[in-house]
C-alpha cells in the first residue's frame, strides 16, 4: 500500500470527523519529487469516478475529488482495499453499529463491494451535518423511559429511525449488541428491513439483509411473539420489517416517526441504489418510479400501511391496499404511545420529554436542490398509487400534534 494515499486519507478522516467547514479546509497533495502542490482535476480521476458523481453537496465534492486523486495511481485491487480500510476506519470512529454495518458489507460480491463501502462512508460520515441551533433538544433532568419500561421503535425506513437508535444508545439504553439500527435480523425476530421480495434478491447477502418471503404465509414463521420479545429484548429495540402480527405489543413503550410519503419514497430510492439493489442502474432510480415500483413493490405501494399492519399486508401485491386497510392502520397508529413527524420542529423536545432521548435534530436542508426528481407524470401516478398512505400521513399529522400538546403539558 502506498504511503502517500494513506496519509491523505488519514487527513480526510480527521477532517470529516471533526466537522470542518469550507472556510478552514484545503485538500491538497504534494508531488514527492518537485514538492509542487496539486489540486484534484477531472483528468486525475480514475474510471471509477462516475459512480461517485452526486455533486449536491460542497463537502461531498471536495472529499470525492481528493479520494479520486489518491486512487489515481493504484491498481483496482489496491483501490478496493484502501476504500475498505477508509470506510471501516470511519465506522470505528463513529459507533459500534456503523462498524457492524461496515463489516457486513465485506460479504457483498467483490465487484460491488468497494463502491458500496465508499458510498456508505460518504453518506454516513463525510457529508453529515452538525445539528443547527434551534433544531435539537437537550433539556435538563429528563430520564430515559427505557430504564423503567422496554421501548420498541417502529422504524419506518428513511424517517430518522437510525438516528433515534443511536441517540437511545447515547442515552444509556441497552440494544442488541451485534445488529445495526437496533433491529435483530436473525430469523427468530426478522426485524431488519424488508424492502424487496426474496425472488428479486441476487445473492445470499441480499436475501439475508433486505428480502422478505414471497409467500405471505411464510413471513411470520418463526418470528418471536410479543411475550417473547418482552422477556428477551433489550431495553430498546427497533422493528423495521413489519409490526409482528400487525398489533402493538403490550408492555412496551412503542413509538414511531413518519415523514411525508413521497419525500420518504425518493430518499428510499437513493438508499436502494446505495446498497446496490437497483438493477440495471441505467434505468435510473429516484427519477424512474415505474422501474422502482417493480423492483421494490412494498416500498413504493403504501409502505406505511405495510409496515404497520404486519405480515399479512406487507406481502400483498401492488394495488391491493384498500380503505379498510386505511381504517385499520389508523387504529394501530393511534394505539402507539408516541407518534411524531421527523421533519417537525416540535419533535426534538417532545421526543426528549416522552422518552428521555436527547439531541434529536429535525432540521433538513430544504434550500439544496433535489439531486433528481420524478417526472410530473410519475409524481401524479405515485400520488394515486399511494393515496392511502397520504391519507394516513394526514391522520398522523393530527395525531402527532396531540402528542406534542400532551407531552408539552408535562403529561405522561
Amino acid at each position: 500500500m502506498h504511503a502517500a494515499p494513506l496519509r491523505l486519507l488519514a487527513l480526510l478522516a480527521s477532517w470529516t470527523l471533526s466537522g470542518s467547514t469550507a472556510a478552514d479546509v484545503r485538500i491538497e497533495t504534494a508531488d514527492r519529487t518537485t514538492g509542487a502542490r496539486q489540486r484534484p482535476t477531472d483528468a486525475s480521476m480514475p474510471r471509477l469516478a462516475p459512480a461517485l458523481r452526486r455533486p449536491d453537496n460542497a463537502q461531498f465534492v471536495r472529499v470525492r475529488d481528493a479520494i479520486n486523486l489518491a486512487l489515481a495511481n493504484l491498481s483496482r485491487r489496491e483501490q478496493r482495499r484502501l476504500l475498505a480500510r477508509l470506510a471501516c476506519s470511519h465506522a470505528a470512529f463513529r459507533d459500534r453499529q456503523l462498524f457492524a454495518a461496515c463489516k457486513d458489507m465485506l460479504h457483498q460480491p467483490k465487484d460491488t463491494r468497494w463502491r458500496t463501502l465508499l458510498n456508505h462512508v460518504l453518506n454516513e460520515s463525510s457529508i453529515s451535518q452538525r445539528p443547527r441551533k434551534g433544531c435539537t433538544s437537550n433539556l435538563p433532568g429528563t430520564t430515559p423511559v427505557c430504564r423503567k419500561q422496554k421501548v420498541m421503535l417502529l422504524h419506518f425506513s428513511k424517517a430518522s429511525g437510525s438516528a433515534v437508535c443511536r441517540l437511545a444508545q447515547a442515552a444509556g439504553c441497552t440494544t442488541w449488541a451485534s445488529d445495526g439500527n437496533c433491529g435483530r435480523r436473525q430469523r427468530e425476530y426478522a426485524d431488519g428491513p424488508w424492502w424487496i421480495p426474496v425472488s428479486h434478491a441476487q445473492s445470499a447477502w441480499e436475501r439475508s439483509r433486505f428480502a422478505y418471503p414471497d409467500a405471505i404465509a411464510r413471513m411470520g414463521s418463526g418470528r418471536s411473539n410479543c411475550s417473547e420479545r418482552l422477556a428477551r429484548a433489550p431495553q430498546f429495540h427497533a422493528v423495521e420489517s413489519t409490526l409482528p402480527g400487525g398489533v402493538p405489543c403490550p408492555g412496551f413503550f412503542t413509538l414511531a416517526m413518519l415523514r411525508p410519503p413521497l419525500e420518504r419514497m425518493v430518499s428510499h430510492s437513493f438508499e436502494l441504489a446505495r446498497w446496490g439493489l437497483v438493477r440495471p442502474r441505467k434505468q435510473g432510480f429516484c427519477s424512474n418510479y415505474s422501474h422502482m415500483r417493480r423492483l421494490a413493490p412494498a416500498v413504493y405501494d403504501n409502505y406505511y400501511h405495510r409496515v404497520l399492519l404486519g405480515e399479512r399486508v406487507l406481502g400483498l401485491p401492488p394495488g391491493a391496499i384498500t380503505s379498510a386497510h386505511l381504517a385499520e392502520a389508523k387504529r394501530v397508529l393511534s394505539s402507539l404511545q408516541l407518534v411524531l413527524l421527523s421533519n417537525d420542529a416540535s419533535t426534538p423536545a417532545t421526543l426528549q420529554r416522552a422518552t428521555g432521548i436527547a439531541n434529536f435534530t429535525a432540521c433538513r436542508d430544504t434550500t439544496r436542490p433535489a439531486p433528481c426528481a420524478m417526472s410530473d407524470e410519475d409524481s401524479e401516478r405515485a400520488r394515486r398509487d399511494n393515496a392511502h398512505d397520504l391519507a394516513l400521513y394526514a391522520y398522523a399529522e393530527r395525531l402527532a400534534a396531540q402528542h406534542v400538546a400532551k407531552w408539552g403539558a408535562g403529561m405522561g
